[in-house]
């Protein structure tokens, strides 16, 4: 009786389009063959493993975040996923907290082709947060939107975002995190000449650097968030 790996390569392909997330996995263990089959491209463009939320920024963090391995992560950004989602995901051991010892190093072998990367209330350790955004090079959205725990962005994160999506980054999310200040507005609004959406909520930022991003802002920006910014109003009155 002639089954499955009797079939040709590209007609195996496009059977297992049609296989979920969970099911591709467990496929490309069968053998290396279908491991090999299993890690073409165009089974990886779009992975959304997000939670969909109501509501927006407001809506509370859920007790029920899914764990997501990182070696999974890993595997699907090198196997040339260009939409991720890992919305409410919390990534590293499952059923452990977060933390970053000797044996979960993450670290990505190649550049990503991610375009759209949404980490909006993700958790992960923040080297996991610089690893992935350093393997970028042509983000067009970028979500890092924070709720109760605060997400710190970093200097290199920032340079990440700025020096090698500065060109094709249309839309930036930093609500709610942590850790901007003037040198990160004056290398976003210097580097990221193709903004058109740009979300700084409650991001505590000086009066210094919203004078500077209001002044120096790329005329492409089409909506800009600066909400929950207490030093806004002082910002409005010397206007």
């Amino acid at each position: 009786m002639a089954s499955i790996q009797d079939l040709p390569d590209e007609v195996i392909l496009k059977v297992i389009k049609y296989l979920d997330i969970n099911k591709l996995v467990k496929f490309g263990e069968v053998s290396k063959r279908m491991r090999a089959i299993s890690s073409d491209q165009s089974l990886w463009q779009k992975i959304n493993l997000g939670q969909n939320r109501p509501g927006d920024h407001w809506y509370p963090r859920s007790n029920s975040i899914i764990d997501v391995p990182t070696n999974f992560v890993k595997m699907v950004i090198e196997n040339g996923c260009q939409y991720l989602s890992l919305l409410y995901m919390k990534l590293g051991t499952p059923g452990e907290p977060i933390s970053m010892t000797s044996d979960e190093v993450f670290c990505l072998d190649r550049a990503s082709c991610l375009k759209y990367l949404d980490l909006t209330f993700c958790e992960a350790h923040i080297l996991i947060f610089e690893e992935i955004l350093a393997s970028c090079r042509s983000l067009q959205k970028l979500s890092m939107a924070s709720t109760l725990d605060i997400q710190l962005i970093t200097s290199k994160m920032i340079d990440s975002i700025c020096y090698q999506n500065g060109r094709t980054l249309q839309t930036l999310d930093l609500s709610f995190c942590s850790g901007l200040n003037l040198e990160s507005i004056q290398k976003i609004t210097q580097n990221c000449v193709g903004l058109k959406n740009v979300d700084l909520f409650a991001t505590g930022l000086s009066i210094d650097s919203i004078n500077f991003l209001v002044n120096n802002l790329t005329p492409e920006v089409e909506k800009l968030a600066l909400g929950g910014l207490p030093n806004l109003k002082n910002c409005l009155r010397t206007l």
